[in-house]
This record gives structure tokens, sequence and C-alpha cells, in this order.
């Protein structure tokens, strides 16, 4: 169905390190959403996000690039698909990104993000196995 909603404010990335780190991040809480205005985003726990302050959800809007940091193909809103490269608006490849819009959940459906304590334990095995 289609969102009657749009994200929070609290839930947009409000810097370039933000959107990078939510472009990059392929692991723990991670949610693909589309708003009413037909604008697509990949959100991650920033319990995630080294160096990304506050609680909750790093949103950062996604688009339709020819290649990471390429030239701009689509808007890749409302029913379009991505037959290239899904990046951010900062052109930063998202390659765990779905390519078509049937594939994003709607914003209502992002919820809270799950506890810290629950949310950090994964990660925390995974790291500590590379070292």
């Amino acid at each position: 169905g289609t969102s009657i909603s749009t994200l929070s404010e609290d839930d947009l990335c409000d810097s370039h390190h933000c959107r990078d780190m939510v472009a990059t991040t392929e692991f723990g809480d991670i949610r693909f959403v589309q708003d009413r205005n037909g604008v697509r985003w990949k959100c991650v726990n920033r319990v995630f996000l080294p160096g990304v302050r506050g609680d909750g959800w790093a949103c950062a809007e996604l688009q339709c690039m020819s290649a990471p940091h390429g030239v701009l193909t689509g808007s890749f809103h409302y029913g379009q698909s991505c037959e290239q490269t899904v990046t951010t608006v900062d052109a930063e490849e998202v390659r765990d990104a779905p390519v078509h819009p049937e594939d994003y959940d709607r914003v209502e459906k992002l919820g809270e993000v799950p506890s810290a304590t629950c949310a950090s334990a994964g990660p925390l095995v995974s790291l500590d196995a590379l070292r």
C-alpha cells in the first residue's frame, strides 16, 4: 500500500558522514522504506553507526544514478525502478538497496528501533570475530 506519512526530522541524517555511514552499513537493524511523497530511504539503527549522534533511526534519501558518483538517471520515486546504481543523495553507492518499488515498506512500518542491548549484541560478536 501507499504510505500516508513522512519520516520525522529526528530520523533524517543531518550530515554527509551520517549518510555515508548509512550507505555502507550492511549489517544490523536496516530498513528500506518509502514515504507519502514517493521518496525512498535506507534507515539504520544509530547504534550501528560510529560517530553518528542520537538514538533511533538514521535515514538517507536514495536516488538512481548511472554509477556511484555518476550521472543522475532518475528520482527513484513512486513506481520507478532503478536498473543502474542506487545511491544516497550524496552519490554514495548503496549496494544492499532493493531496485524495485515493491521491495520498500511504507514509512509506517519503520517503527521504533530495537533496544540498544539487543541490537548491539550481534555486531559485537561479529566484530570480535574479525580481530
